[in-house]
């Protein structure tokens, strides 16, 4: 039986669609030439004259109003969606200090996987895999075999994140971890500092960074530590794993596994 309640949009007719082709041409049109004269008045430092604009174009005074006003309104989202993460008070306890900074150049490389990567060197070797066999028992013994270190760590991220941030927030991550994880750390920092180094990338897929601090704080848990990337010092509450307040260190898997490559340290020392 059909339901009445949803009615289908009616299919426009030719002339219909004719019009509301012209009708987009026209705003395109529209568009690019306020664009191009607000340049034309910002470089020669005057005021953009809306009356002798839409006299010289035969474009509504209404219709160059809400132009202006989108533009806007684009721009002001682009900037907001630009804008550096800022750190809340309540977090600033949690920030990372002692580890180098990327630079914008290196960053670039950040959206790369292990085996094209200009971050990291990644070892696949009898001491890599002896350590993820120790640490792991041999549970992931025959994924490994089958598919090498490489595509087993890739696909822990790629398997949980979206593909346009997943490897941002690997490499972001081992990155950090690679020179802090040394010692004991709460989650939260490395989130904290990921969401910082990349919040454009992060923050477009997770609007609220508080669920990107949890759902990157359950894949650690889940994830990470039983794939013999980080130990936990001890066993979280459902409260700290919701917060990332629970600590990690590195393992002597991920010591074996990769190492910062010669060209970004290079690189980043040279800044």
């Amino acid at each position: 039986m059909q339901d009445d309640s949803i009615k289908e949009e009616p299919e426009l007719t030719a002339k219909e669609k004719k019009a509301r082709f012209a009708k987009g041409m026209s705003d395109v049109l529209l568009t690019l030439q306020v664009l191009t004269e607000s340049q034309k008045t910002l470089d020669a430092g005057v005021p953009f004259d809306r009356e002798a604009f839409c006299a010289q174009t035969s474009f509504a005074m209404h219709e160059l109003e809400r132009t202006i006003q989108r533009i806007q309104d684009q721009y002001e989202q682009d900037t907001l969606d630009k804008a550096p993460y800022q750190v809340p008070l309540e977090d600033k306890e949690f920030e990372l200090s002692g580890y180098p900074l990327p630079s914008d150049a290196i960053k670039l490389h950040f959206d790369s996987d292990l085996q094209e990567s200009k971050m990291f060197e990644v070892f696949e070797d009898s001491k890599t895999e002896d350590q993820f066999t120790k640490i792991t028992r041999g549970a992931f013994g025959e994924t490994i075999n089958k598919y090498g270190h490489i595509i087993f760590v890739e696909d822990m991220f790629y398997d949980n994140f979206d593909e346009d941030i997943a490897f941002i927030l690997m490499n972001s991550f081992f990155w950090i971890f690679y020179h802090m994880g040394n010692k004991w750390l709460p989650l939260r920092s490395y989130a904290i500092e990921m969401l910082s180094l990349f919040p454009e990338a992060i923050l477009k897929q997770y609007p609220v960074p508080e669920d990107f601090i949890e759902k990157f704080s359950s894949f650690t848990k889940g994830i990470l530590a039983s794939r013999g990337i980080c130990t936990l010092k001890t066993r979280p509450t459902p409260n700290e794993v919701k917060k990332d307040m629970y600590a990690i260190k590195t393992t002597d898997a991920f010591a074996y596994l990769l190492e910062p490559s010669e060209y970004v340290m290079a690189a980043t020392l040279a800044e």
